[in-house]
């Protein structure tokens, strides 16, 4: 190996080795690390500076949007108009207008009467008390029934009887044997006291 002057412990390669007129492959002292005094060659060369091309990043996927058809919203109820909520059960057609002007819907069974109690045949029945002075009704003196979009009525055998009133006037006689109809705008009369029926 030849040290060249100047160079400190510089490497320099055999002879031959490198051609001289091959410029991409021509040493000179700046391709070498010269290492300080005392320190033996780790034959570590210097690379010349070069840029790394940046890792190409994938492109990115494409999404598609499809148009999609939707429902027509839900006009708003006017002010003209009422909305039923779905879970709640439509208000009673049946309503019977006490003299008090107490109003009772009728939505199955009631079971009328001064001091009414449960009856085996109307177990589901519930109970409409009515105070009267007289004393003309019997403590369970009837039951009225919506049934079908009907309403009924029947004695329980009480002692001064239940009679239906039409609207013209005319007076029917409510049996323990079987059910009256009983219209709208009728009147039920239970003894003596009078009990106004209405239908929305």
């Amino acid at each position: 190996m030849a040290e060249k002057e100047g160079d400190g412990f510089l490497i320099a390669p055999p002879p031959g080795l490198i051609p001289e007129h091959d410029e991409r492959v021509a040493a000179s002292a700046e391709d070498f690390i010269t290492m300080p005094p005392l320190v033996s060659d780790s034959a570590t060369h210097k690379l010349a500076s070069a840029k790394v091309a940046p890792e190409a990043k994938p492109a990115a996927a494409e999404i598609t949007f499809f148009p999609t058809t939707m429902p027509p919203p839900t006009p708003a109820p006017t002010a003209d108009e009422t909305q039923l909520r779905p879970d709640r059960p439509a208000t009673p057609a049946w309503r019977l207008v006490l003299g008090d002007g107490l109003v009772v819907p009728v939505e199955s069974a009631v079971l009328v009467g001064r001091d009414p109690a449960h009856n085996a045949e109307f177990p589901t029945a519930g109970l409409l008390a009515i105070v009267e002075p007289e004393k003309t009704i019997s403590k369970t003196h009837a039951v009225v029934e919506a049934d079908a979009g009907e309403l009924w009525v029947r004695d329980l055998n009480s002692t001064n009887g239940t009679y239906v009133v039409l609207p013209d006037g005319t007076e029917v006689d409510a049996t323990a044997d079987d059910r009256t109809e009983v219209p709208a705008g009728a009147d039920l009369v239970f003894g003596e006291y009078v009990v106004q029926v209405e239908r929305s």
